[in-house]
């Protein structure tokens, strides 16, 4: 009695009782016990009692002994296999995952950087005066959710604002969708017709929406209160809130 009858005997479907049987009462028998061929016994789908009672007949009482140099043999764990990247099934309820799963998250994640169009339209409290900026911004995430930038606008070739601004985002069930509080301070530099250039410092907060319709592709929606300090205005007239729309590439 062989490996191959053993194969045999399992392909025509005899039972594994029988098998077992078989091999406990054999007379004489040459099993092949080293790691092809067991290999090859489990390839065959050879049941585990088969190959447990083959290994026990090779030094059952009166025959020569032999020791199998294999280990026992156990079903085959399944390859564990990584979430792909960007997964962020393990999000937090409410918040960011720690550093070690920034990578899960496969729109705000550390290290990511943005390009962002902006264009705001502000009412001043004192005098319903209306200005309207437009510029670009650029960021990067310094962890999942915690966004650094810096940028320019515009209302006016004579008007510049130069700001950095921090913002957070917070995870919702949509994970296209991420509310954000942000700050930030800068300066104003303002070309006056008289050939003079008033510096104004300026500060902001803000509360928005970013909304991805494509992985890369996004658009926010924030509600901005700016104050813009200059020199013999009162709070009110300095004061000033709007609405801010962006485009944002991030990469």
């Amino acid at each position: 009695m062989t490996n191959e009858t053993i194969i045999k005997m399992v392909q025509s479907g005899v039972p594994t009782e029988t098998i077992v049987r078989t091999i406990q009462s054999a007379e004489s028998f040459r099993f092949g016990t080293l790691p092809g061929d067991l290999s090859q016994l489990q390839q065959a789908k050879v049941p585990d009692e088969v190959i447990r009672a083959l290994a026990a007949r090779i030094n059952w009482p009166g025959s020569s002994p032999l020791v199998i140099a294999h280990p026992p043999l156990t079903p085959q764990s399944p390859l564990a296999v990584p979430p792909p990247p960007g997964s962020n099934s393990a999000l937090k309820k409410g918040a960011f995952p720690s550093q070690s799963q920034d990578q899960e998250d496969p729109y705000l994640f550390k290290g990511a950087r943005e390009i962002s169009f902006v264009g705001s339209g502000f009412v001043t409290g004192g005098s319903s005066k209306n200005t309207n900026l437009a510029g670009i911004t650029a960021g990067t995430f310094l962890s999942a959710g915690n966004l650094l930038s810096a940028g320019i606008l515009t209302s006016g070739v004579h008007d510049l604002y130069l700001a950095g601004l921090y913002r957070h985002f917070f995870k919702t069930k949509d994970p296209k969708l991420f509310p954000f509080g942000g700050i930030g301070a800068g300066s104003n530099l303002a070309h006056l017709s008289d050939s003079t250039t008033n510096h104004n410092y300026l500060a902001r907060g803000e509360l928005g929406l970013r909304y991805f319709p494509v992985r890369h592709i996004a658009v926010d929606m924030a509600y901005t209160l700016q104050y813009l300090h200059m020199r013999g205005s009162s709070f009110g007239d300095s004061a000033a809130s709007g609405v801010t729309f962006g485009f944002i590439h991030v990469f």
